[in-house]
């Protein structure tokens, strides 16, 4: 994490940095580069290549929120393991500052 408000989490995602709303807990790459952020925790649609929701009802899906950022080829290895929550992604920058401080 560069830095965190209340109102943006700023994050490194594969070398890209990312500003997300508190809202977006998960960010994946589909197949075809597309990178989208998740309130919840998304799927691998093996079909479409794309990470999916899946909804009980429609308003858990309208609750659930995604957001479409940004389109690049960017990813090294398989698409489906690019699916990360931003608690990770926070708590590694956290973790690499700490080790820096540490080290010096």
């Amino acid at each position: 994490m560069l830095f965190q408000t209340k109102f943006l989490n700023v994050v490194d995602y594969f070398g890209i940095r990312l500003y997300l709303p508190p809202f977006i807990n998960w960010v994946a790459t589909d197949k075809d580069g597309t990178i989208t952020g998740y309130a919840t925790k998304p799927i691998v649609n093996e079909q479409t290549g794309c990470f999916s929701i899946v909804a009980d009802s429609l308003e858990f899906y309208t609750t659930s929120g995604y957001i479409p950022l940004i389109r690049l080829d960017i990813l090294q290895g398989d698409w489906r393991e690019s699916c990360l929550s931003i608690k990770q992604l926070l708590w590694k920058k956290n973790h690499d500052l700490f080790k820096e401080r540490s080290e010096v």
